[in-house]
């Protein structure tokens, strides 16, 4: 009885739970029902295409909008349950069916893209979203799947594809994993793989433990946001390397949360060979750049050393010449020597211009220049090679024109040398060449004309060219090396100017050059020109000559013996520093070039010592380079000149360095009781006085040569003349060409 009360009651509470299961189920079912009531009439008025699958693959609803999307009605769907697979397009078939399996046995939904065909036979793009249905207790009662028709978003998804695939720059696009999204054809070809190869993939796949590294810092700014260009080295599959230039941006989500970023990506691979190329080449073109420079210098040296010895010598002998009242042509023929040194001289200077111009190594060096004293010096350097061609030559000053200019002189100098040089030299007899200087809108101009061969308007714009001629019948003709015209061109780009060229063949051309004016009132001008007759030079003098070349040697000490002064030797640098210290001289005039030790090294050792501290040293040598004469100052010279040596520069040094003694000038005593003037001669020399008043003032070779043709008729007798005649040398050398007229008037009075 007692078991069989237990059992009652126990049914009685089972009978209880289950009026509450009961209750609870039609709670649920109400609430299902409205949920369901609430679905349908939402649903039922969207543009996407619902449907509920039960686990035994039977729909229990189907929104109305799949008619919208496939063609189909739900009444079709419900008449046929396959017609759901049936209008996956056949190329989908396993993906749909796959994501059905899973979305079957996942709590979580999944979305994917299929195409369908609709009833109208049309392919459209669907977005497949699914999500389980739980029950009461958990399980799955079914699938929910929501489609919404993406076409439009596919088709402008393809046509931007289809730009990224056309063009030469790759494309790709990551998400917060790394994992390549999206890429174009470009990419697949720059990585050397197949689509499938890449997509899917995490971009660290394709890279080396270096670029991973790089790829890793570029994240982490992509992760703040922030975009970048910067290399990346991608490896192929045969472990080549293709580096390229990489310019990616964030992306962002719906929700404005980053999503991942894309990047632009360019081969570079060629520039970055190009580049290794170019530094090769530069790196060989400064290797020969040096080796050009080297030689340059070694040439230089080579060549200034004997053509010192040229020209020195020819200096020597002009002057002994009119002291030994040498024949007219014996002189002539020395100037010729020395000229054809000087040129020679100008030649290596020109070559060693263009070295520094290619080198862009030339600087200006400004300062106060008397503009009329410019170009009366340039006019009367170049009269006398106009007046053995018998060309005129004139010049022009614009009275508007400031009396002193703030420029580089040297410059200034190359450019009008160059220029009237070439103008007298391709002009024939008889013909006129001009140089003209104005003042003309701020601008400082210079014009060249002359009435020469002309130039063809073919080859005009070549002549400013290195080594270029009108052609090469010129270089045989009129000679020359074509340098001309180019540094010409360099030096008024130096001097912020421009040259233009006005020709026509057998008329002739005007050269015009143009620089910025720039006047000045202070200045600081030497014009007065030294000459060695007016120097007298104390015996005590001690001069040092440090120099190993003998013919160099013999050149310097017949110099100094024709001031008066005797000279110490040394052949190389050690004795030098031995003999500078053991002399203590007034002058030290030091080779750079030499056994034992060079001119660099015997400087330095003088100048560490205290008794060679304060000696002037002149540094004599055949390098003439910036840095070589840089080099040489810091070793501690006073001044630098550079082989063939002009006396014109010497003399300067010497006076400031060296005592002078007053001399007082005896008659010399052949000089005395001589007779007087007889008058066949005194007429004679009254028709050379009027010859030497027809001859121009700037032609001082022309009244050299007549005027020692004078002495020579008054030297046996005693007259006037003896005061008068070296005055007028006197003059003509220091370009006084006022004082002349003024002077053989005095004789003609007298």
């Amino acid at each position: 009885m007692k078991d069989e009360k237990k059992t009652k009651k126990q049914l009685l509470e089972e009978l209880n739970t289950l009026r509450e299961q009961m209750a609870n189920l039609e709670k649920s079912v109400a609430v299902n029902k409205r949920a369901k009531e609430f679905f349908r009439a939402v649903t039922d008025y969207t543009h996407d295409w619902d449907y509920w699958i039960s686990p035994e693959e039977k729909f229990i609803y189907m929104s109305p909008s799949c008619e919208e999307v496939t063609g189909y009605t739900v009444e079709d769907f419900e008449k046929d349950p396959d017609l759901l697979d049936y209008i996956v397009h056949p190329d989908d078939q396993c993906l749909i069916s796959l994501s059905y399996e899973n979305e079957l046995d996942s709590d979580h939904s999944n979305g994917i893209d299929f195409r369908i065909i609709t009833k109208d036979g049309e392919e459209r793009w669907i977005n497949h979203y699914c999500r389980p249905i739980p029950d009461i207790e958990g399980k799955t009662h079914g699938i929910r799947a929501n489609n919404r028709d993406i076409t439009d978003r596919k088709n402008a998804e393809k046509a931007v594809q289809d730009i990224l695939d056309s063009t030469n720059q790759g494309f790709l696009q990551i998400d917060n994993q790394v994992r390549l999204l999206r890429i174009n054809l470009s990419l697949c070809k720059i990585l050397g793989r197949k689509e499938d190869e890449i997509i899917g993939h995490h971009l660290s796949e394709f890279l080396d433990e270096e670029n991973k590294g790089i790829n890793r810092h570029q994240l982490i700014q992509r992760d703040k946001l922030e975009s970048g260009v910067y290399e990346l080295a991608f490896t192929r599959p045969d472990n080549s390397q293709v580096t390229c230039l990489m310019n990616a941006t964030p992306t962002y989500d719906a929700k404005g949360m980053k999503s991942g970023s894309f990047s632009l990506v360019q081969d570079i691979s060629s520039l970055k060979q190009m580049e290794l190329d170019l530094r090769t080449a530069k790196r060989q073109a400064e290797s020969a750049n040096r080796a050009k420079t080297y030689f340059l210098a070694n040439m230089s040296h080579e060549i200034r050393t004997p053509l010192n010895s040229i020209v020195g010598f020819s200096q020597i002998l002009i002057k002994q010449a009119s002291q030994l009242s040498l024949p007219d042509d014996f002189q002539h023929y020395l100037e010729n020597i020395q000229t054809g040194g000087e040129n020679l001289s100008e030649l290596i200077n020109n070559i060693l211009d263009l070295s520094k111009i290619e080198a862009d190594k030339i600087t200006l060096t400004r300062e106060s220049i008397n503009l009329k004293l410019l170009v009366q010096g340039i006019f009367h350097i170049n009269k006398t090679e106009a007046l053995k061609k018998n060309v005129t030559f004139q010049y022009e000053l614009d009275p508007r024109l400031p009396k002193y200019i703030y420029s580089d002189r040297t410059k200034l100098h190359q450019i009008l040398m160059n220029l009237v040089s070439n103008a007298i030299k391709f002009s024939p007899n008889n013909k006129t060449v001009m140089l003209r200087v104005k003042r003309q809108r701020g601008e400082l101009v210079f014009e060249v004309e002359d009435e020469g061969i002309g130039i063809p308007k073919n080859r005009q714009s070549h002549v400013f060219e290195a080594f270029e001629q009108v052609d090469e019948s010129m270089t045989r003709r009129y000679g020359g090396t074509g340098l001309g015209l180019y540094i010409v061109r360099k030096m008024t780009d130096l001097l912020e100017g421009e040259i233009e060229l006005a020709s026509e063949e057998e008329k002739g051309s005007l050269f015009t050059v143009k620089i910025p004016l720039q006047e000045t009132d202070s200045i600081n001008i030497k014009n007065d020109e030294v000459h060695w007759e007016d120097c007298h030079f104390s015996k005590n003098n001690k001069v040092l000559v440090i120099e190993d070349d003998p013919t160099n040697m013999e050149m310097i000490e017949v110099l100094f013996r024709e001031l008066g002064l005797k000279i110490e030797k040394a052949d190389n640098g050690k004795r030098g520093v031995e003999k500078a210290l053991e002399l203590k001289p007034d002058l030290i005039l030091m080779d750079m070039h030499m056994p034992e030790i060079d001119g660099m090294e015997a400087t330095r050792q003088i100048r560490e010592n205290e008794l060679g501290e304060n000696i002037p040293i002149v540094a004599v040598s055949a390098d003439a380079f910036i840095r070589q004469q840089n080099a040489a100052y810091q070793a501690g010279v006073s001044h630098y000149l550079t082989k063939p040596l002009d006396f014109k520069r010497l003399i300067p040094i010497l006076l400031k360095y060296l005592r002078q003694e007053k001399t007082q000038i005896l008659p010399d005593l052949n000089q005395r009781n001589r007779p007087d003037l007889p008058e066949t001669i005194r007429e004679q020399l009254h028709e050379e006085t009027v010859r030497l008043s027809k001859i121009p003032r700037y032609d001082a070779l022309g009244i050299k040569l007549q005027v020692q043709k004078m002495m020579e008729l008054s030297k046996p007798y005693d007259s006037s003349y003896d005061d008068i005649l070296p005055k007028i040398i006197d003059a003509s050398k220091s370009r006084n060409s006022k004082k002349i007229p003024v002077l053989i008037k005095e004789i003609l009075n007298g």
